[in-house]
């Protein structure tokens, strides 16, 4: 049980951190779009 519920935590964290950058870079993107690149 213990190993499943390892992988769930990976699986979590990489759902969240997956979803912060692409949040990030749809800024970044918005950013150069607005500064004319």
């Amino acid at each position: 049980m213990q190993i499943i519920k390892s992988e769930w935590r990976v699986l979590f964290l990489g759902a969240i951190f997956s979803t912060r950058f692409v949040r990030d870079s749809n800024k970044l993107c918005r950013k150069s779009k607005v500064s004319g690149n």
